[in-house]
């Protein structure tokens, strides 16, 4: 259970950036009032990663190990093909655009 309670706070604290600033700056400027603000965002976080934790612990326990390495390495698998194509497209797409221009 320590185990759990750090790693949800570890990763709580590491996810506080990005879009939660964006929108506690957005929230705060637009209601004049910060710490109710931080402090639910702070909780909603908290809440998120250990509701996270809890179904990752499940998992762990429900599948055996053998079948979570298959899937976890099949979607890295497809999550790395997908991104791929991803590049191949837009470098396809932006060599047709820059050829249509030069024409």
């Amino acid at each position: 259970m320590e185990a759990l309670v750090i790693s949800t706070l570890v990763v709580a604290l590491g996810e506080i950036g990005d879009k939660t600033q964006l929108l506690s700056l957005l929230l705060a400027a637009r209601f004049q009032r910060s710490v109710p603000i931080i402090l639910g965002i702070l909780w909603a976080t908290l809440a998120n990663h250990l509701l996270a934790g809890f179904v990752g612990e499940w998992v762990r326990n429900a599948i055996s190990p053998d079948v979570l390495r298959l899937v976890l390495g099949g979607s890295f698998l497809a999550l790395a093909a997908g991104r791929s194509s991803q590049i191949i497209w837009m470098t396809t797409a932006s060599r047709k655009a820059t050829m249509a221009c030069s024409s």
